[in-house]
């Protein structure tokens, strides 16, 4: 198809994606969603780097966590302070979903270059609401961060090879002049290395653009010398370079780091097997994925043969990094997060076929009740059978039984409209009710969080009431989950590396109230008369009552030999990936 003759998108087009984005991903900043483990470490990570005004190393409880690099972290904390409430959990996701909204326009953009306004608009729509992307653009991780710089990069290549053209000849010499995309490709290709880890996000942009480029290389083997330019390279060093030789001067041991994370990903850490993501990629792209799959066939129909076509952009992007990745052992659905939007472009495609075939069946095939019938009843039929599996009251079960049905009539009403910005709108609005129903089932009824949220606030009351009494948080056996107990017990807690900082000479003399797991009663008695002030509820993950968080009152020994507590923790202790350090008393 010919890029020329496309209408692009306007200002109120994007105005209409952004404000679709802010429903779908703001809606749990306004109901302050409880954080997960994952995303309170960096929520904390945040915290701590803005109180210690290190920019560059990002701490837990203190401790160097060099797992995440800390680009994520400026832009979460950024939003934090706009806002200024650091202690609302809510104002740590705003950056994500601003994150999340610019990756849908850059796509949309992108798709309406190739195919025109209204592709583009319904790719932004179809992005928008696919599972994994609405999940991870609510959520206060880095992965969102790396998906945009990833996006970013590749739209201004798609600008070049498909608004510019063709390199000029001064724009194929080594040391010649090239436009301004060229400069920002590189740099962001540096970047990811500060989003997320070493090499891991360029993989998403070097395998697209270097299998289109290849693909081209038969017809023009000069189109890769635009991007054979010295000061490229040297942009892209400088980017790439920048945090990991400074983390490395700070914390040297951050090398034994890289090599456990990268070798535990290709021997076997989460491993999985060869066709893991064949079989997660249609959960992935929910409830799209038959359109991707039409879309991908729809889209080798004269479009690959063409040069500069779309289509085999198209494919390098959806095809390669999944290919690639699928070559390690370790695995995970949300590393495809940053080539979805191939995806959604495809789904867009495809949807445009299933509904141009709709149009053209016979109209009983196009009346609501068909809907119903084949969608509605069934849904109905699974509610009733397994009804005593739903968690909630008794009146949930007629709900959903009137529910589904009238909402799988809606919407076979409207994938049979012939007015294609009248079907569009009324799917946006089904999906986004969707999403704010479940979101709103889940957080009544399956909040894996509830007791342990009540303990949380019981300890802060508690800890309110013992204003001198300092409150030290046990290191727990899992690395990620004391950050959540740290985020939530806010500026008055203090995280001890293990038990046997108890022997520490910055801690009292006296008393202290100490969060740790109900099995470490016995250990606690070692260094002082421990007494359960507040037993916690059922936690998360729990294998027995031993499992359960406990707020101790512990009035430490007389006689409790005390050590020097300012010892170096590395990376590898601070992530649990190493034994150590302990404080030994001599």
């Amino acid at each position: 198809m010919s890029t020329l003759a496309r209408e692009g998108l306007r200002p109120a087009d994007l105005t209409l994606l952004g404000l679709l984005c802010l429903g779908l991903f703001g809606f749990t900043m306004a109901e302050n969603q409880v954080l997960t483990t994952h995303e309170a470490v960096h929520c904390q990570n945040v915290r701590e780097m803005w109180a210690s005004h290190d920019w560059i190393i990002p701490t837990y409880g203190g401790r160097p966590w060099l797992e995440r690099p800390p680009l994520p972290h400026w832009a979460t904390g950024a939003f934090v302070a706009l806002i200024g409430r650091p202690e609302q959990a809510w104002t740590y996701r705003g950056a994500s979903v601003l994150a999340g909204a610019l990756i849908v326009l850059m796509t949309a953009w992108m798709t309406a270059h190739w195919y025109g306004r209204g592709i583009g608009m319904l790719t932004g729509v179809i992005l928008a609401t696919m599972r994994e992307f609405t999940h991870y653009a609510e959520a206060p991780e880095c992965d969102i961060f790396l998906c945009l710089i990833v996006t970013a990069a590749l739209a201004l290549f798609v600008r070049l090879e498909f608004g510019r053209g063709a390199a000029a000849p001064g724009e194929r010499r080594f040391l010649g002049r090239r436009p301004w995309e060229v400069l920002g490709f590189f740099v962001l290709l540096g970047l990811m290395n500060s989003a997320k880890g070493l090499f891991f996000g360029m993989f998403f942009a070097l395998l697209p653009v270097g299998g289109y480029l290849a693909w081209e290389w038969n017809a023009d083997r000069r189109a890769c010398l635009r991007y054979v330019w010295l000061w490229g390279f040297l942009a892209f060093a400088a980017a790439a370079l920048a945090w990991p030789v400074t983390a490395y001067l700070r914390h040297p041991g951050i090398t034994e780091l890289w090599m456990a994370d990268y070798a535990g990903r290709v021997k076997g850490y989460l491993e999985e097997p060869a066709w893991y993501y064949l079989v997660m990629l249609p959960w992935i792209l929910f409830p799209w994925a038959l359109s991707a799959v039409v879309g991908l066939w729809v889209s080798r129909e004269g479009e690959l043969l063409p040069r500069r076509s779309p289509a085999r952009f198209l494919w390098c992007w959806a095809l390669l990094p999944v290919a690639f990745f699928s070559i390690p052992k370790g695995k995970h659905h949300h590393y495809l997060l940053h080539c979805m939007m191939p995806w959604a472009v495809l789904a867009a495609l495809g949807t445009a076929r299933l509904w141009q075939t709709v149009l053209a069946a016979p109209r009983w095939l196009r009346h609501p009740a068909l809907g119903l019938v084949l969608l509605g009843l069934p849904g109905t039929l699974a509610v009733v059978l397994f009804r005593s599996r739903l968690p909630g009251p008794a009146w949930m079960v007629p709900a959903l039984a009137v529910a589904l049905p009238a909402g799988a009539a809606a919407f076979w009403w409207a994938c049979t409209r012939s007015n294609a910005r009248l079907a569009v709108t009324t799917l946006a609005v089904l999906l986004v009710a969707c999403h704010w129903l479940t979101y709103d089932f889940e957080k009544r009824y399956m909040d894996r969080y509830r007791d342990d949220s009540a303990f949380v606030k019981a300890v802060r009351r508690q800890a309110a009431a013992s204003p001198d009494c300092p409150l030290l948080v046990i290191n727990d056996i899992h690395p990620l989950n004391s950050s959540w107990l740290l985020f939530y017990l806010g500026d008055r807690a203090r995280l001890l590396h293990n038990l046997s900082f108890l022997h520490g000479d910055n801690l009292p003399r006296g008393e202290a109230l100490v969060l740790a797991r109900a099995r470490d009663a016995a250990a606690l008695e070692q260094f002082g008369s421990a007494k359960v002030v507040l037993p916690g509820g059922v936690t998360r993950g729990e294998s027995g009552p031993g499992d359960r968080y406990a707020l101790f009152r512990l009035r430490f020994h007389d006689d409790l030999a005390r050590c020097r507590s300012d010892v170096y923790i590395s990376p590898m202790q601070a992530t649990g990936r190493a034994p150590g350090p302990f404080l030994h008393v001599h």
